[in-house]
Formats: C-alpha cells, structure tokens, sequence
C-alpha cells in the first residue's frame, strides 16, 4: 500500500512512499511500526491499495450489476486541496473508463453526446434476489458551485415526502417541475430530499442545466422508478434514479439508462 497524506508535519517525508520505506525508515517490528503511524497520525491515513490486475478490472467492468464512481473528494492541481498525494482515483478514473473501457474494450457505449448502461443481472443462486440499483452522479459544471444559476427539472410537479431534510431550510425553491437554489449551499452542508411521482416516461428522468453556460446534462431510462432520491453538497448535485429488482432463482432482469450531455 502507498500513503496518500499524513496529518502530523513529522510524516509528511512519507507521503507518496509504500509502506514497505516506511517501515524500514521507522525501523523495528513491521506492525509496531504500522501502529506507530496511524497514532500519531489521528488514527487514520489514506492509502492506495494494490489488490487487483487487468483481468479483474476487464471482468467487473463487463458484469451488468457494478457501476462505475470515483468516490473521490473535490481536489485541485493548486491551492490547499492540491496538498499531499491523492488517490489517483480522483483525476483518473472517468478517464480511464471513457478512454479504455469504452473506446477500446467497448464494455460501455458512448456515441456523440450519449453515454450508454446496459444491465443484465440474472439470480444464478437458490434464494430471492431483492435489492435496488442507482447511479450516484457526481455533477458539478464549468467548475461553479451550486448556486442560483443551477436548475434540476423533472417531468412531473414536485412534491416531496418525509425522507427529505435540508440543513439549510432557505437553501431549496421548488416551483412547479423545477428545484433551484437561493443561494450556494455552505461548505459541508449537505442537502438531500425525494421528490414523489416518478413513472415511466419517455422523457428524461431529470435535467439538470446551468443557465449562464447553458450546458447540462439528463437522464433517460427505460424502466419504470422505483423512487428518485436529490443529493448535494457546495460543488456537486447527485439524481439519482432507483430501479427495483426482484428475482427469483434462474430468472434475469434487464435494464438500461442514456445519459445526454448538452450546451
């Protein structure tokens, strides 16, 4: 494993080093030595692990239930968020998806303006499959934050049930079939609700566009949802569409999402 970041300034010559140099920096047992760093560094460091081949990746990738997130925070090439070693994960891995995965291995679609999901998830054991999928986008555009030019639209008169909780109660204007914002929310403060009367629709899902670049993006399915749950915080809003599955043993389920990109 290689250390991302050290919190304690005497630890910060081991960033970016495999734990193997550091051990053998720290010198002594290899697991007092480990202890040793993640004491005096509260507890926690962030780590890249190296546990899986091309092969695996190829595999996962192919399979119709595994979806693809970075899981990454928002980082920059400069400025504070730009210190330590972070995950490449955060820069590489839409990237990497869209420039192999796509283009080369075709296990994903991509034509023009278009990103392509197909699913395929068979219940191949002896019991019932209950579970649902979504997709957790992590949109921000043009690099702005969240704010009064950010507008979410959905194909029905937004109502929203009790799931729903803003940290900030001034932060959200519904008016009809659009959610906007007053204002950008504060930093850390996430926002999250579940706007009630999805149905099948050969309209998108939701679009979600910035009106002073007028670029944006929507999502069209081919199922009937399940719920739609908002997400987001200062920098990102998150749609999400859920699907329910239901299989019993032996039978499959097939779903698919279109993603639209525009400006």
């Amino acid at each position: 494993m290689l250390l991302v970041s050290l919190s304690n300034p005497a630890y910060k010559k081991y960033e970016g080093k495999r734990m193997s140099e550091v051990i053998q920096g720290i010198g002594g047992d290899p697991l007092d030595a480990l202890f040793k760093v993640l004491e005096e560094n509260g507890g926690s460091v962030p780590t890249v692990y190296f546990h899986h081949d091309e092969k695996d990746m190829q595999y996962a990738l192919a399979q119709p239930f595994v979806s693809i997130g970075s899981d990454g925070s928002a980082i920059a090439t400069e400025g504070p968020t730009a210190e330590g070693h972070p995950h490449p994960r955060y820069f590489g891995t839409f990237p990497r998806v869209l420039g192999k995965y796509v283009r080369e291995e075709k296990v994903l679609r991509v034509s023009e303006n278009q990103l392509f999901i197909h699913y395929q998830l068979e219940n191949v054991g002896t019991r019932p499959v209950l579970v649902h999928e979504y997709i957790h986008n992590f949109i921000g555009i043009n690099h702005q934050p969240v704010g009064p030019n950010y507008v979410l639209s959905l194909p029905y008169p937004i109502r929203l049930n009790e799931n729903t909780h803003f940290k900030e109660p001034d932060l959200v204007k519904i008016e009809g079939q659009t959610i906007g914002f007053n204002r950008t929310p504060q930093p850390e403060l996430d926002f999250y609700c579940q706007p009630q009367g999805a149905v099948k629709t050969d309209q998108a899902q939701w679009e979600l566009r910035h009106l002073e670049s007028g670029a944006g993006m929507r999502e069209f399915v081919d199922f009937a949802p399940q719920y739609v749950a908002v997400w987001g915080m200062q920098h990102v809003i998150s749609t999400e569409v859920f699907v329910q599955i239901e299989l019993q043993p032996g039978e499959k389920q097939t779903w698919s999402r279109r993603f639209e990109f525009f400006d």
